[in-house]
């Protein structure tokens, strides 16, 4: 390794303020472009996925609390907010949404901070690209390139892609603060470095490679590769190193961590080369594009999509060696192109997919180095160079803008986003299961059910097409074809915890309560965060007489569902059995909080406070529920007697709860 200068290596020119206005000019419009282009991302209401898990059924992220903040932060090895890796600051980012804008329900909550998200990233793309080669038109129309590439669509209206945004915002500060330190030579600029590092490993850890990225840019464009450029770097590639730990064990004890295939080395073989060629494809044609990519089947050398990609990664890897004859350049953007890649080349299977245009977002900057140097090399020919490749820019940002507005339709809603997926994979019982439980959340029951029947048709073996469509039979009555599903799913996938719960919910209702609360312990044991499992059998228990048993598990569905008041109200109930009134009354205001119209609490609450002699207050609650029911006898006896100083009965408790029927999970 060598300072000594490369011949190709460029030389930016030395900013002025002229440059610095233009610049600043060419980002305002370029903030317009692209905020112009993802627009309709704003009225985009499709669940995709893990979006669930991330906004739509994660109490933690949808009400706002410290303790949520704790959560995220907290859980290191072993994530319960999120099932997979540790991504505190992500998480945080989506609650924050919720407590700035106060509505849960609309997507658009979300994705307008992806959108704004977006923008700022590729005004750093702007100018990392002008520190790197000191342009400020060629640096614009390369960062307009890729604000509007169809290729970032997926991140802004995916809701739970928050973290690629997020992780590559402060991977891109990490780049800019770098590039301060190697032109300025001042070593206080790492520590801004190394604190972005983190935040993106925070965010996301697949910017783990991110001091390797910065390696190749030594080697190229900065031509400063040295053992003191490889001794600066290596606090960072410590943290990386940790960070990678740390993903893989939370990942293995969440969501589960494997090598691909049974042949494991051929299999990651043909998954890079064919990911290579997958990726460069999309990168300068894209289209067909769909957040679900399986897996080619057969997974060998007699598909075309594998066979392809090995032999464009064989032509391409003596091509780029032979361009190292006469420039860096190439090999360095395909290098920075494919380390950034590693992380989600599948060598540790984390997804269902084998390539995703999220996943592209990060690398894709490699690609625009390389466009960068060529446009600036154009540029400094002469003037009618750059008004042609100003034109040819133009003229690619205008399709890429038209074909990523093209591309939002499909975004429009969930049974949306699966038709058109389903579209490009007929043939995938997973994308017929989520279909179904659009239908079903339109309350079009019987037609989920004949969805879910084709998935089970497609894929026998998928457990969680058995398991849903287990559920929507119980939902319709039809027991005894629901309890088969469910009992189906347990011997294929004996570790999966949702068809112990519903099978328990089925044997509840047919009074075999004693082998019903053994499956949902069952249920709880394989995965402690389903609150709504914890809530069934704590009412089972309760109806038992195990009191205390009862009481510990509606406490873990509210730690698990905070917002929880069916679970807070009886809870309650078995706290003012036992005489603890002041915890009692807690529990039956919290569940007055989260559901003011919730009458049978209202009312658990007014006879805690009278056992308490808090009288007045008492009088409150139920003059609350006669506004709510003016035909409540009972509360309006209440406030007469309460009113007249009358006694009341203060023992008087609700009838317990009997099993819920959750909704059907993906």
């Amino acid at each position: 390794m060598s300072d000594a200068p490369h011949p190709d290596a460029p030389t930016p020119p030395r900013a002025h303020d002229a440059d610095l206005a233009i610049l600043i000019a060419l980002m305002l419009a370029v903030s317009a472009a692209v905020a112009w282009t993802h627009w309709p991302a704003l009225s985009a209401q499709a669940v995709c996925f893990d979006d669930s898990q991330y906004v739509i059924a994660n109490p933690l992220v949808r009400v706002p609390s410290w303790d949520s903040v704790s959560r995220f932060f907290g859980e290191v090895l072993t994530p319960t907010a999120v099932k997979g890796y540790y991504q505190p600051l992500s998480l945080t980012s989506l609650m924050l949404d919720v407590a700035l804008a106060g509505n849960a329900n609309d997507l658009a909550v979300f994705h307008r901070t992806s959108l704004f998200l977006h923008v700022a990233n590729c005004l750093l793309v702007v100018f990392f690209l002008f520190q790197l080669f000191g342009r400020p038109v060629p640096a614009a129309l390369v960062g307009l390139l890729f604000g509007v590439h169809p290729l970032t669509v997926e991140c802004i209206p995916w809701s739970g892609e928050r973290k690629t945004l997020l992780a590559t915002f402060f991977a891109l500060w990490s780049l800019v603060f770098y590039l301060r330190h190697v032109q300025s030579r001042d070593a206080r600029w790492l520590i801004g470095v190394g604190v972005a590092y983190v935040l993106s490993l925070l965010s996301k850890p697949t910017t783990v490679p991110l001091p390797l990225l910065m390696l190749v840019l030594d080697w190229w464009p900065l031509n400063r590769l040295s053992r003191a450029a490889v001794i600066e770097k290596l606090p960072l590639l410590a943290l990386g190193g940790v960070s990678a730990v740390i993903t893989f064990v939370s990942q293995s004890r969440t969501a589960g961590a494997g090598l691909q295939g049974e042949h494991v080395f051929i299999t990651a073989a043909l998954t890079v080369c064919h990911n290579i060629v997958f990726y460069l494809g999309k990168f300068l044609w894209p289209t067909n594009l769909t957040p679900y990519y399986p897996y080619p089947e057969p997974f060998d050398f007699s598909s075309k999509a594998i066979l392809f990609g090995l032999i464009g990664t064989l032509i391409l890897i003596p091509a780029v060696l032979w361009s190292l004859r006469r420039t860096r350049s190439i090999a360095a953007g395909l290098l920075f192109f494919f380390i950034a890649l590693l992380p989600v080349m599948q060598f540790v299977g984390f997804t269902i997919t084998i390539a995703s245009d999220k996943f592209m977002y990060l690398p894709m900057i490699g690609l625009l180095v390389l466009a960068c140097s060529a446009v600036s090399a154009i540029w400094a020919k002469s003037m009618p160079a750059q008004v042609g490749i100003t034109g040819v820019a133009l003229a690619l940002a205008i399709t890429g803008s038209a074909k990523a507005r093209e591309y939002y339709p499909a975004w429009k809603d969930s049974e949306t986003l699966h038709r058109h997926m389903i579209s490009f994979a007929p043939n995938s019982g997973m994308l017929h299961d989520l279909l179904a439980g659009d239908l079903l959340n339109q309350g079009k029951l019987d037609e989920a059910i004949e969805i879910q029947k084709k998935a089970v048709e497609l894929d026998p073996a998928f457990p969680v097409a058995r398991h849903n469509y287990g559920t929507s039979l119980m939902n319709k009555g039809r027991l005894d074809e629901a309890r088969v599903q469910f009992e189906e799913a347990i011997k294929l996938a004996p570790d999966y915890c949702l068809p112990y719960g519903n099978l328990g919910n089925i044997l509840a209702m047919q009074k075999n309560v004693d082998k019903a609360i053994e499956l949902m312990k069952k249920a709880v044991e394989l995965e402690p965060a389903l609150p709504d499992v914890h809530y069934n059998l704590a009412t089972l228990l309760a109806q038992q007489r195990k009191a205390e048993e009862a009481a510990k598990h509606f406490a873990q569905a509210i730690f698990y569902k905070p917002n929880y008041p069916e679970a807070h109200n009886n809870l309650g109930i078995l706290l003012a059995q036992t005489n603890n009134m002041d915890k009692a009354v807690e529990n039956f205001q919290q569940a007055v909080r989260l559901r003011p119209n919730y009458i049978s609490a209202r009312g658990n609450l007014a006879r805690a406070l009278d056992r308490q002699g808090r009288r007045m207050e008492a009088l409150k609650e139920y003059i609350e529920i006669t506004k709510l029911d003016p035909n409540d006898a009972t509360a309006r006896r209440a406030v007469n007697a309460l009113t007249t100083r009358l006694p009341l009965n203060a023992t008087s408790r609700p009838a317990q709860p009997t099993p819920s029927m959750p909704e059907p999970q993906q």
